[in-house]
């Protein structure tokens, strides 16, 4: 009976953990993961429905594959099999253990379920504890000898996080050592069938590198740390007792190898390749991108919890030469190892809080979307950063129609916002992932700041803002009203009988103005309170590019173009022209041209030119509408407006008709 005990007493420690973490999953309403945490919960829960889910390069692919069917049964239930995953990589670990023959192996369970960061992340439903789980499944398997298995698992890492990537080489020269030529090609076999099945949806083989979302520079987000910053924070990574072994293993490792025999070498090697370095390559890894402000680091500590099985194996290692060196009695090495263990069990709550609570941000978004939600606001459309929002607000965020992350135009946050929709502004992920300060919402005529809310207690966030949530709501747009105003009196120079649909509308504002804004003069306008300058600097003045199967005219419709403009210096032989014409990639289809003249110079006058819409030949042919400055004129422009009249009594075409343009930039 004493002898199957101890043969199943990992398994009953197993269960009590299972038990333990139960209880802390449902009673931790917050998660160490943050809103990347609700980010991949949201990947995984609408991938079904959402296809391109499963080949997102930062949701992860294998992640995303693995959660997606428990994702349904809501976010504890990820929650919960994130822990299975936990307690599966803390059993690989001790058989691991046990087949390099440590002499207390038990205390890998105890090692890896209770560091402080482990711990957390097991409370969480990110990637770090699967990518554990896969890494020590491929150490395992290779001191098993079952190198070709090995080889597949270890293919699959980058799948689970990318920095999967760098343990791939330390394999393979583990292979090359053990001359196990034929497990080496199967280190690639991953990313062939994974990236052959997402070039479907790219139609790209190599989406994993073209698409990989940590290439960009974001240190003026994240910004960097010292060297050492993951080294100093050891206690809230590792947790004392767990530091010291690792850095006595590190130690060891020389000693030790100069001290063994030449013919256990190799093996030794091997333990230290494929055991002990993804774990110290991986910690360096990060460290040096975080020193140097590369790869989108933004140093979070949660980070490291993805080699803590490598990490347990080099402590083991440690602890196993400690133990032969003191040279103890059996016995007293097993009340050693017992009060270590229990010791161990204490070190994550007295380090962080657990069960984890809602971080002070999430407080402060649960009970603005409780607000919201009071208030009726959440029968409109929101545009949020935070991913936390529809979480709380219990809204499918993949719903385009009811929700949306960011605002589509970052300088111009009003444009495509429809009046009486809602913007979420957040003091963390508006001004920094977001790239929207909080400058270009307050005062700006297109919103109007319905509530704001402020923690009790300040603190700061990312960029050094003081945390604090904005709520502002879409007003109807000055500048369709100014269009709608312009429109009358062209309308009423108009037969009753027409009507006037607009294509584009340029009116110069800052604001709404997409492209150089250099040329805008706030000095002389005819509207609103900017121009456009034209001198001999500017020979085209960009206009529309438009494929011309976007027009739609019904029977008898004319294009009518109208631009208000004051020359400063007109030179007569050259004027200055507006240009239409209608091409295809091979050939211009039609082109005509229209004199602009002034009546006067240094006075605001209209010059309204009407045609027949040309015939094009297929749907791919192409409408281009802009001014040609060939003579080097000085003039303001503004109101430039292209339209199309049609009858009224069409029915072929309506103001819906209204199309995406594509601007024609010489």
């Amino acid at each position: 009976m004493n002898m199957n005990f101890n043969k199943n007493l990992p398994y009953y420690l197993l269960l009590a953990f299972l038990v333990s973490f139960v209880i802390l999953v449902f009673n931790s309403e917050g998660t160490a993961g943050g809103a990347d945490d609700i980010n991949h919960y949201r990947y995984a829960r609408y991938a079904f429905d959402n296809p391109g889910f499963f080949f997102d390069t930062w949701a992860k692919p294998l992640f995303t594959l693995l959660f997606a069917p428990v994702a349904q049964f809501g976010f504890n239930a990820v929650r919960l099999f994130n822990v299975l995953i936990g307690l599966a990589t803390a059993l690989l670990t001790f058989l691991t253990a046990k087949k390099l023959n440590y002499s207390h192996p038990l205390l890998a369970l105890f090692l890896l379920v209770f560091a402080p960061m482990y711990t957390m992340m097991m409370l969480s439903g990110m990637t770090e504890v699967p990518f554990s789980f896969f890494l020590i499944l491929g150490i395992y398997l290779f001191f098993k000898n079952r190198y070709l298995w090995s080889a597949l698992v270890i293919s699959l890492l980058p799948f689970v996080r990318t920095e999967g990537f760098i343990i791939i080489p330390l394999f393979i020269l583990a292979f090359m050592l053990s001359r196990q030529w034929k497990a080496i090609p199967f280190l690639f076999s991953g990313f062939l069938v994974i990236s052959f099945a997402g070039s479907f949806y790219y139609d790209d083989f190599f989406w994993m590198i073209t698409k990989n979302p940590y290439t960009g520079d974001a240190s003026d987000i994240y910004g960097s740390g010292e060297l050492l910053y993951y080294v100093n924070r050891f206690r809230a990574i590792f947790g004392l007792p767990f530091f010291m072994l690792i850095v006595g293993g590190l130690i060891y490792i020389p000693l030790h190898f100069f001290r063994s025999n030449k013919d256990n070498r190799p093996d030794f090697i091997n333990k230290v390749l494929v055991g002990f370095l993804p774990f110290l390559v991986y910690f360096c890894a990060h460290s040096y991108v975080f020193w140097k402000g590369q790869g989108n680091s933004v140093g979070e500590i949660r980070v490291m919890a993805a080699v803590f099985p490598s990490a347990v194996l080099l402590a083991l290692f440690a602890w196993d030469h400690l133990m032969r060196f003191l040279k103890l009695r059996e016995n007293i090495k097993i009340v050693a190892v017992c009060v270590l263990a229990v010791y161990l069990i204490f070190v994550p709550f007295e380090v962080h809080k657990i069960p984890v609570d809602l971080a002070p941000p999430q407080k402060l978004i649960k009970e603005a979307a409780s607000w919201l939600e009071d208030m009726e606001y959440t029968d409109r459309k929101i545009y949020f950063w935070d991913h936390f929002w529809w979480f709380f607000l219990d809204i499918d965020p993949t719903d385009q129609a009811k929700i949306r992350e960011g605002v589509y135009d970052r300088n111009n946050p009003g444009k495509n916002i429809l009046p009486g929709e809602i913007i979420l502004w957040d003091a963390h992920y508006g001004p920094n992932e977001g790239r929207t300060p909080l400058e270009r919402l307050q005062g700006n005529p297109d919103f109007c700041e319905v509530k704001v809310f402020r923690p009790k207690y300040s603190f700061t966030v990312l960029g050094g803002y003081d945390y604090e949530i904005h709520i502002f709501e879409r007003l109807e747009s000055s500048r369709k009203l100014e269009l709608e105003a312009i429109l009358d009196e062209i309308q009423k120079r108009e037969n009753p009988l027409f009507r006037i649909r607009v294509l584009e509308y340029e009116d110069y504002e800052p604001a709404g103005y997409e492209r150089d804004t250099s040329n805008l003069n706030s000095q002389n306008f005819k509207s609103g309170s900017h121009s456009f300058f034209l001198d001999e600097k500017r020979a085209f003045l960009p206009g529309i590019e438009i494929p011309i199967k976007g027009i739609k005219p019904a029977d008898g419709s004319k294009l009518s173009i109208t631009i208000s403009h004051s020359f400063e210096v007109f030179a007569e032989e050259e004027p200055l022209l507006l240009v239409m014409s209608l091409q295809n990639s091979n050939e211009i289809l039609f082109y005509h041209t229209w004199e602009i003249k002034p009546e006067k110079l240094h006075t605001w006058e209209e010059t309204v030119i009407e045609h027949v819409i040309p015939e094009g030949r297929s749907n791919s042919d192409i409408l281009k509408i802009y001014l040609w400055n060939q003579g080097g004129h000085q003039a303001y422009m503004d109101d430039f407006i292209i339209a199309i009249k049609e009858p009224r009594n069409s029915k072929k075409s309506t103001g819906k008709d209204s199309i995406s343009l594509l601007v024609y930039k010489q």
